[in-house]
């Protein structure tokens, strides 16, 4: 079994999982969201990648039983006499597509632009119990992309997707 973290955070160097690697992965989910959008003809993609996956501690996970001690008392008949209870958590993705028109110090501002998109995710979290988080990094994200590349940003969309992740 695969030991999952609560969140991770994928900037700079540290690059996040292909989007296509996530088992169990929705394709229509309800709190995906589009940030922005424009269009222009001179496209170039600057970043088109995972930022974050976290556990989704509001959302219940799937449970079941699980005999962890069996009793033997004659030879064919076993009794379960001790039961574990085993959770599958819901994981959130944020997948983040950024077009501009011009690279020059593209890549450097969206990187910047993500970390300060963290930072107010993690201040909404802690405030929120976790509720706003999502919705902070969103407005974060925009406004500190649209102040610092204005007419050079073509288009964002920072969509959320889930997936289940495996029995702990």
């Amino acid at each position: 079994m695969e030991n999952q973290l609560d969140g991770e955070l994928y900037i700079g160097d540290n690059v996040g999982p292909e989007l296509s690697s996530f088992k169990n992965l929705d394709e229509e989910n309800p709190n995906g969201f589009e940030l922005l959008e424009f269009t222009n003809n001179d496209r170039h993609v600057v970043i088109d990648k995972v930022i974050f996956k976290y556990k989704d501690l509001t959302s219940l996970p799937k449970t079941k039983n699980k005999c962890a001690k069996w009793f033997k008392p004659w030879g064919g008949a076993k009794i379960c006499v001790g039961w574990s209870l085993k959770k599958k958590w819901l994981y959130r993705i944020g997948h983040l597509r950024v077009t501009l028109i011009d690279e020059k110090d593209g890549k450097r501002i969206v990187e910047e632009c993500v970390k300060t998109g963290a930072v107010a995710a993690i201040l909404a979290g802690v405030f929120s119990g976790g509720s706003a988080a999502v919705g902070a990094a969103k407005v974060a994200i925009e406004a500190c992309l649209v102040s610092k590349l204005g007419d050079k940003l073509v288009s964002v969309s920072l969509k959320v997707k889930s997936h289940r992740g495996d029995w702990e």
